[in-house]
């Protein structure tokens, strides 16, 4: 007979309870169980949890894709109801009590088809609502990497509304020109050897954000004027195809010059077509 002692010192972090008739059912995933699970180790204060679809998706080392997968697995068997928070913010999810109509649904899936078209049709709009929130969340994501590199690499936090507004400028139009890929060291990275091309060049003139803002591409011109290939070396207007090539032995700070300068973006699309 074996005997299970908790000897993890971890174990005093919480645990997380799992029903038997969530946990035994076989008519659900394994991944659709681990999911509740995640779900519900968040929901310890009124049954409900608001982790992204990226959280529960890191939990578990697998795709925002997959996890979304289980979710709706989770919604159409009736044990969790996604509830839209709104643009740019993660949804909720509502562990639903477990009744002896969705216990039925658990444990005999020829129940299970009663709502399965409103639940289909509730999941389908939540996939698309997620769809938008994700593009939204990634635009997000990005704005508050580059607001959080331009502080790191020596810049003020803004105080007031109207610097916050100026600010906010700067971090759009800085969003518009650096490449997605870009890490945050990276970005951080950048910024800071424009200044250092900038107080090189003009010692008595103050780097502001709005320098950085106005003059990124002519900041990168003089950082490779030093320190690199200079931007001299930039081929003439591409073809998308011409460009994805070029970029593959181009350095990164040329990339970034050479779209500020024919205004295109990762793929060599013109972002003028556009608007």
């Amino acid at each position: 007979m074996s005997t299970f002692v908790h000897a993890d010192p971890a174990d005093q972090a919480g645990f997380t309870i799992i029903p038997n008739a969530v946990l035994r059912n076989p008519s659900l995933s394994l991944g659709a169980k681990t999911v509740y699970g995640v779900i519900k180790s968040h929901a310890w204060k009124d049954d409900s949890a608001v982790p992204g679809l990226e959280r529960i998706g890191g939990f578990l080392g697998v795709t925002e894709e997959t996890v979304r997968k289980y979710v709706k697995e989770l919604v159409e068997a009736k044990l969790v109801k996604v509830v839209r928070r709104g643009q740019g913010r993660t949804n909720q999810y509502v562990i639903l009590p477990l009744t002896p109509t969705n216990t039925s649904v658990l444990d005999d899936d020829e129940h299970r088809g009663l709502d399965d078209d409103a639940a289909s049709h509730e999941v389908d709009e939540v996939e698309e609502d997620e769809e938008k929130d994700l593009a939204t969340d990634k635009q997000s994501r990005k704005r508050n990497i580059v607001w959080d590199c331009l502080l790191e690499a020596g810049f003020a936090e803004p105080v007031t509304s109207s610097e916050k507004s100026d600010f906010g400028k700067t971090v759009r139009e800085l969003r518009a020109v650096i490449p997605e890929t870009a890490t945050a060291e990276e970005i951080v990275k950048a910024i800071r050897a424009r200044r250092a091309a900038w107080e090189r060049t003009y010692p008595d003139a103050a780097f502001t954000h709005h320098v950085l803002r106005n003059k990124w591409g002519e900041l990168a011109a003089l950082v490779n004027g030093r320190d690199g290939p200079s931007s001299s070396d930039l081929p003439g207007p591409l073809t998308p195809e011409a460009f994805r090539a070029w970029r593959s032995s181009a350095s990164r700070e040329q990339i970034i010059e050479y779209q500020h300068r024919y205004d295109v973006d990762d793929s060599g699309e013109s972002l003028a077509d556009g608007f």
